[in-house]
């Protein structure tokens, strides 16, 4: 077999492999967390500020039909997600864990009240997974357009998210990898670059 043949032969085996590895992961995820093959997630601290409590209130009475899991230790003053039908509270899960459930979940469901910066958006949209997030928060910001944006105050415009995520899994997909390449602007070279840019501004 000539060396070319053979070098790309082996690249498609290691990548088949790799495959095959995170396939096993996320059947490992999967099976420990009970997760289904279709689903929302919730990722944050369980606190008045997160507004878990309309995300509930509108999965409830939009999509009680597909599963919401949350992810995310208690805070403090918010309703829990223990007595919700159709929602599977997952308190804190480990680090390896956590992006593997993000790859497996149809989107991250984000509607904040109150946020820094939105760190779970931009990683869930560096994984390439489609968000709804709040469009009153640093969040819309950072996500541009190619998240779904939300009126975090009202319950109806969330649920009417929730049906989309539901019912129109190609446009998340596609608003996923619109996410993926959005990310790369605030990776940390990207950052790192911009920095640079600017003393190479002030210095001339």
């Amino acid at each position: 077999m000539p060396g070319g043949t053979a070098t790309a032969a082996m690249r498609t085996i290691h990548a088949v492999r790799a495959l095959d590895c995170n396939h096993l992961i996320g059947l490992a995820v999967r099976h420990r967390s009970g997760v289904p093959e279709c689903f929302a997630l919730f990722v944050g601290t369980i606190e008045p500020s997160m507004n878990l409590g309309r995300l509930l209130e509108a999965h409830a009475a939009a999509t009680p039909d597909r599963s919401l899991f949350v992810v995310g230790p208690d805070g403090w003053g918010d309703a829990g997600a223990e007595s919700e039908p159709g929602v599977g509270p997952l308190g804190r899960v480990s680090a390896a864990d956590l992006p593997v459930l993000c790859d497996l979940a149809s989107a991250l469901v984000y509607p904040s009240l109150l946020e820094g910066f939105g760190l779970p958006v931009l990683e869930a949209m560096a994984q390439g997974i489609a968000a709804l997030t709040s469009a009153t928060t640093s969040t819309a910001e950072v996500a541009g357009d190619t998240v779904v944006l939300v009126n975090p105050l009202d319950v109806t415009t969330i649920g009417d998210a929730l049906v989309s995520v539901r019912d129109e899994p190609d446009r998340w997909a596609m608003l996923g990898e619109a996410d993926r390449v959005r990310a790369q602007a605030f990776s940390w070279a990207a950052t790192g670059q911009r920095v640079a840019d600017i003393y190479d501004e002030v210095a001339a």
